[in-house]
């Protein structure tokens, strides 16, 4: 290696290494870089959604807030100061706060859905699709904002969001797949365009469906073909013919400059101030303000056109004079218009809660309007919003609906017509109903400081919006109660006034009663609950016995004296146990002395329980006694103590001693509450038995001491611890002032000027009650209206017309009669003239002749339409301010029925109705029947009840007196027997009536006895008494009481005889066991009187028997009634009443029996015998005034209404008269002329001075008269009755048009077609859109092939439809002939069509087959192999080609069936049968069967066959030859139907 390699060697390697430290460095760099990146490439910052819209008050001074988070790109969270701070995005922003009641100021609006477009996939649409079946999936958008319900103006979509979701504004759609264009059938060839020789002949179509959504374009809609006409040409026939053509007229254009200085200006002043003939101005650029109108000039060619479409020479097609090819014309004009003028202040002067923008306008004026076909004027107002936020605005003022307080509650609406309560109205209670007024009023800030209502200022109702709130409701008043108390308790004992002090007090007895029912309303209080009598003796305490018992005789003897216990317990009048010591002295004495009859005394009965009292009190001539009896029941024997005599058998004493003057406190009434001093330290608490009040106060009511049948006397006669209070605490209500509106603003004063013969104008305020005083308040003012009269205004200055009385009607032209008037010509069509004088400055302008039509006036009328409704004079009710009536709507009475009239003049014309009428109408006087209510009697009286014992019912009934008519008030309840019956449980006290039994009588001993002594009878007196609380009373009839528990008032008895033992009675009965069973018994007993003398004995003493449930043993059970109708108060119409049901304690056998039996029982009544029920209270509709007549319907004709209408105020409710049907009444307008344009059919084409080219069409234009329905009543009048003609329509515009006639060799375009059905586009046979579409066309007419090449474009246009139909399209094929048929589309609607049905599936329409089908009876069959006609069936090569046709054998014996199309196939019908024809011999029939020789032929064809056969094989077989099988041949195949002859 050289020096110099080396070097390079180190060269290389410092090169190397310096670029791989280089390679490493920057490695190192970059990697620190990526470590050291920006924040931002790996940091982002993250929002949440907004939070609720926050703030103080509701509108957009809101703010709303949201989370931001910093997140790393791989998405979990950091720390903020890892993101970015400047790119932070805002956590807080200004919103719009909504509230509750801004629902009813926002709503979401949508527009209507776009059309449906493709589905946009990778940016690229969807092309059409050959495999497109129905429909293809798109997309359609609209839009969707929140919108304020006021103006409809835009605001924030958060604001409607804030209650429902916003609507979608995208949606999926289905697109139908392309359908191509469908036009119709062609016409019929027309007549050839030559009479002889060569010619052409044309069909058209026209469009029926046009392409959509990609579809195929239309086909040519014209068809044309040569004809030849087989009549030769007379000589110069055949020649060429030629037409004079003129063109369509140029554009006008300015002349040229030269031409102008040598023949005038081209401008004409139409100024007002100009002369009255039009004069030239020079120069042309001179401007000034008249309107100036350019005339320039317009050309048009004419061409000589040769039938074949060429063009010739001039002079061939001139004839005469030469058509214009120059004429005037008015230079298009521009309008002109000025400048915007400034923007109209803003109509938004106050901010409302709604924060809905304002509006401002500017409008600009026409300085000339366009002509010459000009450019029409730009539309000359513009608007915009203004003031949005209103932020710096004054607040609006609101307008709301208010109410005054409810009226007081009236019963008297409620009722019936009929109902005689209506006479007394004060006593009524119940439901009622009550009303209030609705007023619109404006928030003031004017409040009362002594009431908390806030008034409000009336003003007039259109102010307020929204609906009326309601000015009825149904109300209660309480139903008076009148006090109920119990029965007299028994007069207690005598008792002092203070037993603290009894020696030095008066005595008093007393019975008491207390309130059962408190009395409520007006119904007074309740009697005095205390009575007392004087009495002598009193005390507070006495000796009480509580049991005695047996008597034992001393030293156990059987008989004789003895001794007997008793308990005494010393009580208080009350019954209460007390010390012994208060009693004091005399003590009873606990023992007493007593004998036992020996067997020869005399034995007596125990005495009877004390009779009745004979008196309820005693006097000084008459006093109470009541008397008790025994009697003997064994005799006495020798040597025994006799029986006393008849007067020691009955006592006597005396009952009711006290006097029959009774002494009790009476009360007045309360006095009403009043302020009083001895409880103003009450008044420190402003509750009162939890009912806040203003403060309490005191009642006080009048107490003295009343003697019965006497009057008041001295307090001292009463026993002073029952005299009732004199003063107690009461509620003092707060008093209520009358609160009244402010007054409502004057009502404007007329800003006019005063015309002389107007009377001073007045305004006038008012204000309204919406409180009443009440409780001692301040009274409302007595003024609640004022009226002043209104400024002076100076008097409007008189400018008139001074006129000089009407000529004579001149028939004839002015300088043809002077003035004079024929003989024979009275009336007719004429002018008159007039003159008139200068009387102001003001009026010289105008001229000083005026002239009228004078024809005669001769008119006619007749009616015409229907009757109106019966209509009622209005029924002006005056009303007191603040107040409203109710029922005030007059429905019934006399009426007017109108029906408008028809005027014409002599021709027949309609004119106005006035001249024929003064009111134009036909009247006739109408009643609308009143309604009546149904009227029912009174209640009856109630029933008795159903059972005297336990629970029963009451009924009551109402009958029909007269139904309703005329929309009364129905009768509801009535059954098939026209009643109504109310139906209540009652209940029969079972104590109520008793049997009282009188003592038994003595012992009565048969006559046949021969002794004193034996068996005998005893009786006694049984009675149904009546039983209070005091005990029994007078009698009354036996069949009040119950015949099963009468007592017996005979029996049998025993005197018994000396010596023998004498028993008690019986004693009663021991109660059984709640479980009656027969394992449980009862006992009773009895005890000797008097033992036997010796060597007798005694009967038993006890008995037992067997507990036998329903015959000894009961059980008890509670049977509750249903409940009873609602019951109201007898003065109460409906409302709040009271159902209620009984208890019945019933025995185990059925029987209702006394309460007291399940009470023992302790048997639990979980029922409640009461509820509350409502009565649906019976209202009457109430409807509104009738509202003032609407406007017209239609300005003029027969056909024009008025209508007016009423709403309903208070739906019927319950039993009430229902609403009237009748809401809404028509009347009929005056029907006057009706005066408009018509235009005329528009003429031919007409071509001025040309057979051919461009020329116009025209029409005319007619003012008629006609009645707005009927087409044959219009007649032509006077254009003036029309006023302006229609917008567009002038001499020279709207009046004619342009249009074109073909000169023969013209290629022209045919008349529109008539406008096809509208149609539908359907998918799956539905409607796919709602707007369907129509179509013309207009085709191209080819007179000559040489000049096809200037033909225009077929025309189509299509216009949008309702009522469409859906058609659906389908393939058509006739029968084939040979190997053709045509098919063809058919419309569902059975039109024949071109396009619509689908190619794919279109039949084909000839068939072929190869190789073609030769055999006899066969045909090429639609899948293009060769097949057997009907009847013959196929036999096949083994190649699978047709070999020949067979016929079916039995083809003719078999009849039709499944698998024959055809009974019989006739070989007449063959070809082979054809075959034949023509033959001297024919082989068949008639019918075509063989003849007979026929089959002997071929029967000796076969023989002769067959010899033939085996000759051949016998001479040309070669022996020991191998034989080659022949080909398998392919079996044969017969369909076999089943028949027998197979």
């Amino acid at each position: 290696m050289s020096l110099r390699d080396e070097f390079d060697l180190a060269g290389w390697m410092r090169q190397n290494l310096r670029t791989s430290v280089m390679f490493w460095i920057f490695i190192f760099l970059q990697t620190q870089a990526n470590t050291e990146a920006p924040k931002e490439a790996r940091y982002i910052w993250t929002t949440g959604q907004w939070g609720r819209c926050i703030g103080e008050d509701c509108g957009p001074n809101g703010v709303q807030s949201r989370t931001v988070w910093c997140v790393h790109i791989e998405g979990w969270t950091t720390h903020h100061s890892h993101c970015k701070y400047e790119e932070r995005p805002e956590i807080q922003r200004d919103c719009f706060k909504v509230c509750d009641w801004h629902q009813e100021l926002f709503e979401w609006e949508s527009s209507k859905w776009g059309d449906c477009t493709l589905h946009i996939a990778s940016n690229k649409v969807e092309p059409r699709t050959s495999n497109c079946v129905t429909a293809q999936q798109g997309l359609q958008h609209r839009k969707v904002h929140c919108v304020r319900k006021s103006n409809r103006s835009v605001v924030l979509d958060e604001i409607c969001e804030f209650f429902t979701p916003k609507p979608a504004s995208d949606q999926a759609c289905l697109i139908p797949c392309p359908q191509d264009c469908v036009v119709s059938e062609f016409s019929i060839w027309s007549a050839c365009s030559k009479g002889c020789g060569k010619g052409l002949q044309h069909r058209v179509r026209s469009v029926l469906s046009p392409p959509l959504y990609g579809g195929n374009t239309c086909p040519s809609l014209t068809e044309t073909r040569s004809c030849d006409i087989q009549i030769s040409c007379l000589v110069g026939e055949d020649e060429f013919q030629y037409s004079l053509k003129v063109g369509p007229w140029s554009d006008c254009r300015l002349p040229h400059q030269r031409q102008i200085w040598q023949n005038g200006n081209t401008v004409l002043n139409f100024s007002l101030q100009s002369s009255g003939k039009n004069h030239v101005k020079h120069p042309i650029h001179q401007h000034s303000k008249a309107w100036n109108v350019e005339i320039g000039y317009q050309t048009r060619h004419v061409h000589c056109m040769r039938s074949d479409g060429r063009n010739a020479m001039l002079s061939l097609c001139i004839r005469g004079d030469t058509p214009a090819i120059f004429q005037s014309c008015v230079m298009p004009r521009d309008c002109d218009f000025s400048e915007w003028s400034e923007w109209s202040s803003c109509t938004k002067t106050c901010r409302s809660s709604d924060y809905s923008p304002g509006y401002r306008s500017r409008i600009r004026f026409i300085k000339c309007v366009a002509i010459g076909g000009g450019k029409d004027c730009p539309n000359l107002e513009e608007k915009e919003t203004c003031n949005i936020g209103g932020e710096r605005l004054p607040p609006c003022q609101r307008y709301v609906w208010k109410t005054t307080d409810w009226n007081e509650c009236q019963v008297k609406p409620l009722l019936s017509q009929h109902d005689r309560r209506r006479s007394n109205e004060s006593t009524l209670c119940g439901g009622g109903i009550q009303t209030r007024e609705v007023y619109c009023a404006q928030k003031t800030g004017e409040v009362n400081k002594q009431h908390l209502k806030e008034v409000f200022r009336p003003v007039d109702h259109s102010l307020c919006t929204g609906p009326i709130p309601v000015t009825s409701q149904l109300c209660t008043i309480a139903c008076a109660t009148d006090c109920s108390v119990s029965a007299w308790s028994a007069w207690r004992p005598c008792i002092p006034e203070s037993c603290q002090d009894p020696q030095r007090t008066k005595g008093f007895k007393m019975r008491r009663r207390h309130i059962v029912r408190e009395p409520t309303g007006n119904a007074g209080s309740c009697p005095h609950l205390v009575e007392a009598i004087h009495c002598e003796e009193p005390i507070c305490y006495h000796w009480h016995v509580l049991e005695e018992s047996l008597c034992v005789t001393e030293n156990n003897q059987t008989c004789g004296r003895g001794t007997y216990n008793q308990t005494v317990l010393c009580k208080t009048n009350q019954g209460e146990v007390t010390s012994d010591e208060l009693c004091g002295k005399p003590y009873l004495p606990r023992h007493g002395t007593c004998k036992v009859p020996c067997p020869s005394d005399c034995v007596l009965s125990e005495w009877s329980e004390w009779s009745v009292c004979s008196r309820s009190c005693s006097s000084k001539n008459a006093e109470g006694k009541q008397s008790r009896t025994r009697y003997i029941i064994a005799l006495a024997g020798d040597g025994g103590n006799p029986c006393p005599g008849s007067h020691a058998l009955q006592e006597w004493r005396s009952c009711n001693e006290h006097s029959c003057m009774v002494f009790y406190w009476d009360t007045s009434p309360w006095c009403p509450c009043r302020e009083g001093t001895a409880v103003m330290s009450l008044n420190a608490t402003i509750s009162w038995n939890n009912e806040a009040t203003c403060s309490v106060g005191i009642q006080t009511r009048r107490v003295l001491c009343m003697k019965s049948k006497f009057g008041h006397v001295t307090p001292k006669r009463c026993p002073e611890n029952t005299r009732p209070d004199t003063v107690r605490p009461c509620l003092l209500p707060c008093k209520t002032d009358c609160v009244v509106t402010p007054f409502s603003e004057w009502t404007p004063c007329p800003t006019l000027c005063q015309q002389g013969n107007s009377s001073f104008v007045k305004q006038s305020r008012y204000r309204i009650i919406i409180q009443k005083p009440d409780n001692g308040g301040q009274e409302c003012p007595d003024t609640l209206y004022e009226e002043r009269e209104c400024e002076a205004r100076p008097p409007c200055p008189i400018y008139r017309w001074k006129t000089h009385k009407w000529h004579h009607c001149i028939l004839a032209p002015d300088y043809v009669r002077q003035g004079t008037i024929g003989a024979t010509e009275a009336c007719g069509s004429g002018l008159q003239t007039r003159g008139k004088n200068k009387k102001k400055e003001k009026c010289l302008k105008e001229p000083l002749v005026e002239t009228r039509s004078c024809p005669c006036d001769k008119y006619f009328s007749q009616p015409q339409g229907n009757w109106s409704d019966c209509i009622l004079p209005e029924n002006k009710v005056t009303l007191q301010l603040g107040m409203k009536v109710q029922g005030d709507v007059k429905d019934c009475g006399k009426g007017v029925h109108y029906r408008a009239i028809a005027c014409y003049d002599q021709d027949e014309k309609l004119v106005n109705p006035w001249l024929c009428s003064n009111s134009g109408y036909i009247e006739e006087t109408c009643n609308l029947p009143c309604p009546s209510d149904c009227k029912l009697s009174e209640w009856s009286n109630w029933s008795a009840c159903s059972k005297s014992c336990g629970s029963g019912i009451q009924i009551r009934s109402k009958w029909l007196r007269e139904k309703s008519y005329n929309g009364g008030r129905p009768c509801l309840k009535l059954d098939v027997k026209n009643q109504v019956y109310d139906r209540v449980p009652c209940y029969r006290d079972c104590s109520k009536y008793s049997w009282m039994a009188e003592p038994w009588s003595d012992c009565r001993i048969n006559k046949e006895s021969m002794h004193k002594c034996g068996e005998g009878v005893q009786t006694r007196k049984v009675r149904c008494v009546n039983s209070t609380a005091a005990g029994p009373q007078e009698s009354v009839d036996d069949a009040l009481c119950d015949y099963d528990e009468m007592p017996i008032g005979a029996r049998e008895c025993a005197l018994h005889c000396p010596n023998n033992c004498v028993m008690s009675d019986w004693g009663d009965w021991s109660t059984c066991p709640k479980e009656c069973n027969i394992l449980n018994i009862r006992v009773r007993t009895r005890y000797p009187l008097r033992l036997p003398a010796d060597g007798k004995t005694c009967p038993k003493v006890s008995e037992v028997e067997p507990c036998t449930l329903n015959k000894n043993c009961f059980h008890y059970h509670y049977n509750i009634t249903d409940w009873s109708s609602c019951q109201l108060s007898d003065n109460a119409v409906c409302g709040q009443g009271l159902k209620i049901r009984l208890l019945n304690c019933v025995r185990s056998d059925g029987k209702s029996v006394d309460s007291k039996y399940c009470e023992k029982m302790a048997l639990e009544s979980p029922w409640h015998l009461s509820m509350p029920c409502v009565v649906e209270c019976p209202v009457n509709c109430q409807l509104s005034e009738w509202s003032p007549w609407s406007e017209c319907s239609h300005t003029c004709g027969f056909e024009g209404q008025m209508k007016r209408d009423r709403r309903v105020l208070q739906k019927t409710q319950g039993e009430g008269r229902p609403c009237s049907s009748q809401l809404v009444q028509y009347r009929p307008c005056l029907n006057k002329p009706c005066y408009s344009w018509d235009f005329s059919e528009w003429s031919p084409c007409k071509v001025e001075g040309a057979q051919c080219g461009d020329g116009f069409k025209v029409r005319n234009l007619s003012c008629i008269v006609h009645d707005g329905r009927l087409p044959g009543s219009a007649k032509v009048v006077e254009n003036e009755l029309c006023g302006n003609r229609p917008v567009g329509i002038s001499d020279v515009w709207g009046l004619k048009i342009p249009c074109s006639v073909p000169c023969p060799g013209d290629c022209h375009l045919t008349e529109w077609s008539t406008w096809s059905s509208c149609q539908l586009i359907c998918l799956d046979g539905k409607r796919f859109e709602t707007i369907g579409r129509q179509t013309r066309s207009r085709a191209v007419i080819v007179q000559a092939l040489e000049n096809q090449a200037n033909c225009p474009a077929q025309m189509w246009e299509e216009r949008h439809c309702t009522e469409g139909n859906c058609h659906e399209y389908e393939w058509r094929t006739s029968s084939w002939n040979g190997n053709e048929r045509t098919v063809w589309c058919v419309r569902s609607d059975g039109v024949n069509v071109t396009g619509g049905c689908s190619p794919r599936n279109q039949p084909t329409a000839t068939r072929h087959c190869h190789p073609s089908c030769t055999k006899p009876y066969s045909f090429c069959t639609q899948g293009g192999v060769c097949g057997c006609e009907k009847g013959y069936m196929e036999v096949m090569t083994p190649y699978g080609f047709l070999d020949y046709c067979t016929k079916i054998p039995g083809q003719e014996e078999k009849k039709a069936d499944v698998k024959t199309s055809v009974g019989k196939n006739k070989l007449g019908n063959s070809k082979f049968q054809a075959f034949f024809k023509g033959w001297s011999i024919e082989p068949f029939d008639p019918d075509g069967k063989p003849k007979v020789w026929v089959y002997g032929v071929s029967a000796a064809m076969v023989v002769l066959i067959i010899f033939i056969t085996v000759l051949s094989y016998l001479v040309c077989k070669k022996p020991k030859q191998q034989t080659r099988p022949a080909p398998q041949q392919k079996p044969l195949t017969l369909a076999y139907d089943g028949d027998m002859d197979m």
